[in-house]
């Protein structure tokens, strides 16, 4: 089956043989996003930017977190829609709605059967704060490099990446603290998570994307275009 593909970075292609790993990979990428949420949020130590930036605004507005998460995405889907619809697919409606999913699950059920409420110390809290953030920035990565759409939060640095002369990770790590400090400013509780996830995440997705395209899907061309390396 011939192979059709977008330029971009981090574009959804239409359709070719290795669809069904392009599948694989970014259903991997969303479950561990989730076991990233999950424990980064056992911690206590601060949640992702976008959580928090979400929190601060469905408090302010009296609205319950789920109910705002939704609401939330489906204005940010705008974005995409206008500016760039090749981001939008598979990976766009699995992060939209599998990642919370996923994290409740393994809290209600991995997290409550075999560990305490909470962490019995800070050593344990601050272990778990950088696993979470590892796993979501290598989850991100999964998710993202198959080009199967992105969820609208992410859309926007890889947008603002084709039209701006700068490296996508200095983007989204200036996207991420942006959405931090409003978070802040409309009254979430900032930790040294959530500053670890904002600083670190653009640089891992740069990092774990190379690797993750060369060792599943090298046998393809990348995109044209400027794109993660």
């Amino acid at each position: 089956m011939k192979e059709i593909h977008r330029s971009g970075i981090f574009c959804a292609p239409v359709v070719g043989r290795i669809l069904p790993r392009r599948i694989l990979l970014t259903s991997l990428g969303v479950l561990l996003m989730g076991a990233g949420v999950s424990a980064s949020v056992y911690s206590g130590l601060g949640t992702d930017p976008c959580t928090c930036v979400n929190l601060g605004i469905s408090r302010r507005i009296g609205m319950e977190f789920w109910k705002w998460q939704a609401v939330a995405n489906l204005i940010v889907l705008i974005v995409p829609l206008i500016f760039s619809r090749k981001r939008i697919g598979f990976g766009t409606v699995a992060n939209m709605f599998f990642v919370g999913i996923v994290a409740d699950a393994m809290r209600g059920t991995v997290y409550r059967a075999l560990l305490p409420a909470q962490p019995p110390n800070l050593g344990i809290r601050i272990a778990f704060m950088l696993a979470g953030a590892a796993i979501l920035g290598l989850g991100a990565s999964f998710y993202m490099v198959p080009e199967l759409g992105v969820a609208p939060y992410d859309s926007i640095p890889l947008i603002l990446a084709e039209h701006l002369p700068f490296e996508f990770r200095w983007i989204r790590v200036a996207y991420d603290g942006t959405a931090v400090a409003a978070g802040w400013l409309l009254g979430s509780a900032v930790g040294a998570g959530t500053i670890l996830i904002a600083c670190g995440l653009g640089p891992m997705i740069q990092f774990f994307s190379g690797k993750i395209r060369k060792k599943f899907l090298a046998q393809l061309p990348g995109p044209a275009g400027r794109s993660v390396p």
